[in-house]
Protein backbone atom coordinates (compact mmCIF):
# COMPACT_ATOMS: atom_id res chain seq x y z
CA UNK A 1 0.00 0.00 0.00
CA UNK A 2 1.37 3.38 -0.90
CA UNK A 3 0.34 6.86 0.06
CA UNK A 4 1.58 9.13 -2.69
CA UNK A 5 2.47 12.66 -1.65
CA UNK A 6 0.83 12.50 1.74
CA UNK A 7 1.99 14.84 4.48
CA UNK A 8 2.22 12.65 7.59
CA UNK A 9 3.62 15.41 9.81
CA UNK A 10 0.11 16.45 10.86
CA UNK A 11 -1.24 12.91 11.31
CA UNK A 12 -2.32 11.81 14.80
CA UNK A 13 -2.90 8.39 16.33
CA UNK A 14 -6.38 9.44 17.40
CA UNK A 15 -8.35 12.61 16.90
CA UNK A 16 -8.59 15.11 19.70
CA UNK A 17 -11.99 16.32 20.72
CA UNK A 18 -14.51 16.90 23.46
CA UNK A 19 -14.09 13.40 24.91
CA UNK A 20 -10.51 14.10 25.88
CA UNK A 21 -7.38 12.06 25.56
CA UNK A 22 -7.97 9.52 28.34
CA UNK A 23 -10.69 7.43 26.68
CA UNK A 24 -8.83 6.86 23.39
CA UNK A 25 -5.65 6.11 25.33
CA UNK A 26 -7.46 3.52 27.47
CA UNK A 27 -8.92 1.95 24.34
CA UNK A 28 -5.47 1.80 22.77
CA UNK A 29 -4.08 0.08 25.87
CA UNK A 30 -6.87 -2.50 25.75
CA UNK A 31 -6.34 -2.99 22.04
CA UNK A 32 -2.65 -3.83 22.41
CA UNK A 33 -3.41 -6.40 25.07
CA UNK A 34 -3.06 -4.82 28.48
CA UNK A 35 -6.52 -6.03 29.39
CA UNK A 36 -7.22 -9.68 30.15
CA UNK A 37 -9.06 -11.51 27.45
CA UNK A 38 -11.34 -14.52 27.54
CA UNK A 39 -8.52 -16.98 26.84
CA UNK A 40 -6.38 -15.58 29.66
CA UNK A 41 -9.21 -15.88 32.15
CA UNK A 42 -9.96 -19.47 31.23
CA UNK A 43 -6.28 -20.46 31.43
CA UNK A 44 -5.80 -18.86 34.85
CA UNK A 45 -8.99 -20.49 36.10
CA UNK A 46 -7.76 -23.89 34.91
CA UNK A 47 -4.36 -23.38 36.53
CA UNK A 48 -6.08 -22.31 39.77
CA UNK A 49 -8.21 -25.47 39.76
CA UNK A 50 -5.20 -27.72 39.08
CA UNK A 51 -3.18 -26.08 41.86
CA UNK A 52 -6.10 -26.45 44.25
CA UNK A 53 -6.36 -30.15 43.32
CA UNK A 54 -2.64 -30.63 44.01
CA UNK A 55 -2.86 -28.84 47.34
CA UNK A 56 -5.92 -30.68 48.59
CA UNK A 57 -4.85 -34.05 47.21
CA UNK A 58 -8.28 -34.73 45.71
CA UNK A 59 -9.80 -34.01 42.37
CA UNK A 60 -12.50 -31.35 42.37
CA UNK A 61 -15.95 -32.24 41.13
CA UNK A 62 -17.48 -30.37 38.22
CA UNK A 63 -19.75 -28.50 40.63
CA UNK A 64 -16.80 -27.35 42.76
CA UNK A 65 -14.73 -26.40 39.72
CA UNK A 66 -17.59 -24.30 38.34
CA UNK A 67 -17.75 -22.36 41.61
CA UNK A 68 -14.05 -21.52 41.33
Amino acid sequence: MTLPRTDLSTAALWPGGAIGDLVPFAFLLALVGWMPSAIDISVWSSLWTLAKDDTSGTRASVRTARLD
